[in-house]
């Protein structure tokens, strides 16, 4: 009678479990309440278990919710943002709890001190937290990575990925880039896609001035050096004086200097990851003829005034209060991924896109990132002290998901955004998906600025603004119309965000921070004059070899040939 009894209750007690472990069905593009049903069998990942001693958690099968039969807590660390509210009320942070019974102990750090106190933090011995969110550096990853810090996620990938595999197929390469050389995934990224936000490198003109003046757009190098010098002896702002400024830069602010833009006139140039392929191998920019060639271009229009020195020096603040001089309009072009110099004033309406413009040699690119989508390539790690990670991966999977993407974006649907109007059309001419009502940028607590995964591909999808200089729609008709048709063929480009190993990201690192240091300061040195581009020019390329840029070049080629093999 014992034993029956035993068995008796021992039943009992998995009908009960089994009852209580009813869910939502987390299917792709689908978060409505369905049924499912969950494991029963604790699942291992990285030496952990789903189920530990004393407190019966039980994860889900893939794609049910919620993600675990009863509330657990994680740790979560990441920077502050003054912009959010609070974090552990935000509307987002609510949201997933409630669909996934996974409750937040944020660790929040002020921005600024983020990045010192994540090395603190990972080179001491103390516990680490269950989650590390917001990013960090590719080096930082891998080295943590190969010393155990962070755990692999490819085993919970193939068993719990609901939705990163489903990016996997839909962006080309983007599992490649995402995975470390000893063939783990060790990272989430963030994902989001903006065709605007690829083409960054632009030039804006004052058509208002191009018209006064009875000038054409530019169309090449020499053509644009003209319209320079009648903004600077014309008066094309009427006011009698020559105090016209025909081309005025910055030392920050998105592209906000000259030779992003210009110097892709005369070769494919990214001043952030200045190599390319020829013919499968890897190749500086920075030490060819047609890059020298570049500089001279640039340096002549320094010489002439076209280009004012101030630019080398002065911040995107300083810039904008000189474009926004109250007496009148004095600045003629600007270089930049927005117009952002003027957009507290009406006076960016004056400013036009230029398209790249054709050089000496008939090289006339426009400044494309292919891989730009990966916003943030680390933003999510999952760490060796994390009890649940099973959860947690489903935890940060489960934010790839439409739903939960457009609140981590728009914020919450009906109040931060509601369906787009009957009729009303997005930027490419589609029926408009959405109408934004919470503004980008403000102190909000609907979501968090995005700095965790997510998976944006519905940027350009909103209604289209009657005004056609409303700033999303004058950045997308700007790339289709000036950019795009200028894209450079994608056997030129270096995959500038795959993963090194730990050995390989030391030395580059070594390499890179004297190396990137010195070509940008003798950029500038040539162009103002400092530096002889025909004397000086020898000692410059010898010392980028003892810097040892060569070997910085090897080993980006043998990891893109491992990267193609893999």
């Amino acid at each position: 009678m014992k034993r029956l009894a035993v068995l008796l209750l021992s039943i009992l007690l998995v009908v009960s479990l089994m009852a209580g472990c009813a869910g939502k069905k987390d299917t792709a593009g689908d978060t409505s309440t369905g049924t499912g049903t969950t494991t029963t069998t604790p699942s291992t990942s990285g030496g952990k278990t789903t189920t530990t001693s004393g407190d019966d958690i039980v994860v889900s099968e893939k794609g049910v919710l919620p993600i675990v039969n009863k509330k657990i807590d994680i740790t979560v660390f990441t920077a502050d943002n003054p912009s959010v509210e609070n974090f552990e009320t935000n509307k987002l942070t609510l949201f997933l709890e409630e669909q996934t019974n996974i409750h937040v102990i944020w660790q929040l750090v002020a921005a600024k001190d983020r990045d010192q106190k994540l090395n603190l933090m990972l080179a001491s011995s103390e516990k680490l937290p269950d989650v590390i969110m917001g990013g960090m550096d590719n080096a930082v990853l891998v080295e943590y990575a190969s010393q155990g810090s962070f755990i692999p996620l490819n085993d919970l990938i193939e068993k719990h990925s609901v939705y990163l595999v489903q990016l996997f197929a839909e962006y080309d390469g983007l599992e490649n880039m995402i995975t470390a050389p000893d063939g783990n995934i060790y990272s989430l990224p963030n994902i989001t896609m903006s065709i605007p936000n690829s083409y960054p490198r632009r030039m804006w003109i004052n058509k208002v001035w191009l018209d006064t003046l009875g000038l054409d757009m530019p169309e090449t190098t020499e053509e644009f050096k003209e319209v320079l010098r009648a903004f600077k002896y014309q008066d094309p702002n009427g006011n009698g004086k020559q105090d016209e400024i025909p081309m005025m830069g910055a030392t920050n602010g998105w592209h906000t200097t000259f030779d992003r833009f210009l110097m892709n006139s005369f070769i494919k140039y990214n001043e952030g990851f200045p190599y390319n392929l020829d013919n499968g191998k890897v190749t500086a920019v920075y030490d060819k003829e047609e890059y020298r060639e570049g500089l001279r271009y640039l340096k002549s229009l320094v010489d002439e005034g076209l280009y004012d020195p101030v630019s080398f020096t002065q911040d995107a603040d300083q810039l904008r209060q000189i474009f926004e001089n109250e007496e009148i309009h004095i600045v003629g072009c600007i270089p930049g991924g927005m117009p952002t110099a003027n957009m507290a004033g009406d006076r960016y309406k004056q400013l036009t896109a230029v398209p790249p413009l054709e050089g000496p040699n008939g090289v006339r690119w426009a400044n494309h990132e292919p891989w730009n989508y990966i916003l943030y390539q680390n933003v999510m790690v999952i760490t060796k002290d994390c009890q649940y990670p099973d959860a947690v991966f489903k935890w940060g999977d489960y934010q790839y998901d439409t739903d939960v993407s457009m609140r981590a974006r728009l914020g919450e649907p009906g109040v931060d955004w509601v369906e787009a109007a009957p009729g009303t059309v997005d930027l490419e001419g589609n029926p408009a998906l959405f109408r934004p009502i919470l503004l980008w940028g403000p102190v909000q607590n609907s979501h968090w600025y995005q700095r965790h995964p997510s998976h944006e591909n519905f940027a350009d999808k909103g209604e289209r603004s009657d005004d056609p200089y409303e700033l999303q729609r004058l950045l997308w008709e700007a790339t289709f119309n000036c950019y795009k048709p200028y894209t450079p063929p994608m056997d030129m480009y270096v995959p500038d965000k795959m993963l090194y190993s730990a050995e390989d990201s030391k030395r580059m690192n070594e390499i890179n921070s004297v190396l990137r240091t010195y070509v940008n300061e003798c950029r500038d040195k040539f162009i103002t004059g400092v530096m002889d581009l025909d004397k000086d020019w020898d000692t410059y390329l010898n010392e980028l070899k003892k810097i040892g840029y060569e070997e910085y070049i090897e080993i980006i080629q043998r990891r893109y040939e491992q990267f193609l093999a893999d």
